[in-house]
Parts: C-alpha cells; structure tokens; sequence
C-alpha cells in the first residue's frame, strides 16, 4: 500500500520526546499496532509515529479511510481526534483549542450563530465549550493564545515548540502579553529565551537592556554638541598632560584593588591636587577603609590646596545579608579646595555632608560596573563647585560617569584609564574614545 505523508499534517503537533517515542515502541512491539492508521486517499493524516515504527520493524498495520472537502476538515477532525489520545500539557491544550476554534469558525464562514442539534442555535464558541467543558470565554482567549504562538513560531519555530512542550517556562497570561508589546521588544524577549528559559526573567532582562539603551542614547543626546574627551592613559601621566582645570572629580581604585594604598596614593595624588587652580575643588571618592582613610590623611598634598571635609555617600538599596560587624554601605569622599576656593549651593537639601543617592541598580538599566557612582552625586558635585565651560577632569574615568555628567551640564569633560573594556563601555554611553 502507497501511503502518502503530508508534511502539513505531521507536524501539527510536536515530535514525541525519545522517552515518548521509546515507550510507544516498546508497547507496539509487545502488543502490535492495535489501533488503525487513518487515510484521506493515500494521504497519512492520523499514526506518523506508529507508521514510522511498522516501517522500521516490518510490522503489520491496519488502515481505515475517512472522507474530507478540504484539508480544512481534515485538520478539524485531526485536532478533534489528538484532544483526548496526547498527553498534551496545559498550554498545548490551550493551543490546540484555540486552533479548532479558529479552523471551525472560518470553515462556518465566520462565529454567527448556526443550527446545531434539535435546531437549538449556537455559535463555534458554544459548541467547543460543550464539547470540551469549559468556558466560552476561555474558547476564545485561546484562541488568541494560539494566534500569538503562531506569531513566535513564525519569528522562531523553535521557541514556538519548547513553549509548548514546558522546557520553557511561561503561562498563557505571559504570551497573551508578549501580543500586546512592539515587534522590537517581543522579537528580543524571544531571543533571549535561548539563554534565559523562564519567560518573567527574560522580559526582565530585556526591560534591563532597553532601559539601559534608553538611558544611554539619552546622555549621548544631551552630550552630542560637545562629548567628553576620554584617553587610554596611566593617571599620571593624563594628569601631567592636562593644563590646569577648575574640578577634580574621580573615583580611584581602592585599598582592596591596589597592593600598596600608601605607594598609590602617594604616586598620583600630589601632582593631579597640584594642577588645581586656586580656586579649583576636588572630590575624591574612597573606600570605606582605615587603613585607605590614613593613606589619604598621610599623603603629601601641594600648598595651595587644604582637605576641607570628609563627605559621604550612603547607599540603602542594596539586599539585606548577615554579616559579621556592620556593613559597609557606603564611601568617603575626600572634599579638598584650593585657597581661593568657594562652593555654591543654591538647594539646600543638597548641603549636608552625607548624600543618599541610590546606588546604580542592573534592574534601572543604570549599571555598568562593581563601584560606579550614580549620575545625581557627580551632577550635584559639579553645580556646586564650577560654571559653565569649567575644565572637569577624572584620571580614573572608568565607565566615564564623572566626565559624562560634567558634559551634560555644560562643563569640558576629560578622562583617562588603563582599561580599554572600561573605555569602550565609556564609549558606548556617549564618551569620544582618542587614541
């Protein structure tokens, strides 16, 4: 017998798991193919797996013939016939009602009401209600669960499948709501559910990375006209080839970074103070460490400059852990002014010496490494203590917040740093990398 395999037809529904497949064979090969392949002519439109396993082991089958006007029909009875023989998961069912629903209603030429049995009117959603005993409603909103598994499928069939199947994880509230977001946004959730196979973390993670987006072509919009200006360069050796400059703002590496904090600060401290005007500020932002504190407080600095105050930043959002003793949630900041120095600080909710600007957060799209600073802190910094078109430098740009925030305002941003994966992520926000 000729039997003619429909690719349409087979892959209606998923494959059959290996575990799947070998349970089947085992029961056939013990028990025989007991239950009849279905025909329309020559054409297999129900058994693709049981066919597939009389071939491979020269078993007998029997076959029955069933009589359709469309492949329309076929597919209907198909679908019908699956409902109660597949172990289908929760949204399989789902998909595979909301498909009947929609095959049903076009073949009727759309859901109106038609005769049905003892001339009682119903519509497509009524009969599929009775005959799978649940809600109309329920009928319909699969149907546009299915539209929308239609929509990935044709974005990534492969997605499409492990949706389904329940390797990834999502509900049917999850895809009706991917059908309500932009193509941009639903073609990247779909993505990233290759590496992130729980639907609620990879919408998560793109709303992290669109955020991020949104925030960096914001900086990069307010600093276009003039960008900060960012060097691959040792801190002295930038410092000494800077002229003298209005503000120094930078967050250098800490005491838990550097073998020798007292060599370090010795090394660069002294000659970037020293290229302070006299009316020049500078905030240097450190660990919260003794023995870092004493560095500092040791080294030698120029005449013409004095440590005015110790300051602190004091972040609050971060998880609560146990800990022995008491947790470091913040950092000092070095504030340092020369003789002719004044600040000016026209808020006063900004004039105390402890400030509680939110640390950057992944989940703001803000984040870009372990100790960055937010934006607010340089940006109050920088108001208080220079005009418009001051020379603001940071010999440790990093990921070019400090220097990016002086732009912003309308100051000449310039920085360097010896790591170029810390340039190009400077870089990416709006910096002008100089080589």
């Amino acid at each position: 017998m000729d039997i003619t395999i429909n690719k349409q037809f087979k892959t209606l529904f998923r494959p059959l798991t290996d575990e799947e497949f070998d349970q089947l064979e085992a029961n056939i090969l013990q028990d025989g193919i007991r239950d009849p392949l279905v025909l329309w002519g020559d054409v297999l439109i129900d058994g693709h797996n049981r066919y597939s396993i009389a071939q491979k082991h020269n078993l007998k089958f029997k076959t029955v013939k069933l009589d359709f006007k469309d492949k329309t029909e076929a597919e209907i009875w198909i679908r019908g016939n699956q409902k109660g023989r597949r172990n289908f998961t929760r949204l399989e069912q789902l998909y595979n009602i909301g498909k009947l629903y929609e095959l049903t209603k076009n073949a009727r030429g759309g859901d109106h009401r038609s005769k049905g049995q003892n001339d009682q009117s119903k519509n497509t959603a009524m009969d599929l209600s009775e005959k799978y005993n649940v809600g109309e409603k329920t009928i319909r909103r699969a149907a546009d669960f299915a539209k929308e598994i239609d929509t990935i499928g044709g974005i990534n069939s492969g997605i499409k499948d492990k949706l389904l199947s329940g390797t990834i994880r999502a509900t049917q509230k999850d895809i009706l709501n991917l059908a309500k977001m932009d193509y941009q946004k639903k073609e990247r959730i779909i993505q990233v559910l290759e590496d992130f196979p729980v639907f609620s973390k990879a919408k998560k993670q793109v709303e992290i990375e669109m955020s991020k987006n949104g925030k960096q072509q914001q900086i990069i919009k307010e600093t276009k006209r003039k960008p900060p200006i960012i060097y691959q360069m040792d801190c002295v050796d930038f410092i000494n080839s800077c002229k003298p400059y209005a503000l120094l703002l930078t967050d250098p590496p800490y005491s838990t970074d550097v073998k020798d904090i007292d060599a370090f600060v010795n090394r660069w401290l002294y000659p970037a103070l020293d290229k302070l005007k006299p009316a020049g500020t500078a905030y240097i932002c450190i660990g919260a460490y003794p023995q870092e504190l004493q560095a500092y407080f040791n080294a030698k600095i120029p005449k013409h400059v004095v440590l005015k105050q110790v300051l602190v930043w004091n972040y609050k959002n971060v998880p609560m852990v146990k800990v022995k003793g008491y947790r470091q949630t913040y950092c000092n900041i070095l504030f340092y002014q020369g003789k002719e120095s004044s600040i000016k600080i026209e808020d006063p909710t900004e004039g105390r010496a402890v400030f509680e600007d939110p640390k950057p957060d992944p989940r703001w799209g803000t984040w870009y490494h372990g100790w960055q600073k937010p934006m607010t802190l340089a940006e109050k910094f920088i108001r208080h203590s220079t005009q418009r078109g001051d020379l603001v430098i940071d010999p440790f740009v990093g990921t070019g917040t400090f220097v990016l925030a002086a732009s912003k305002l309308g100051r000449i941003g310039i920085g360097a740093d010896i790591s170029m994966e810390n340039l190009k992520l400077a870089e990416s926000r709006g910096c002008r990398l100089v080589n």
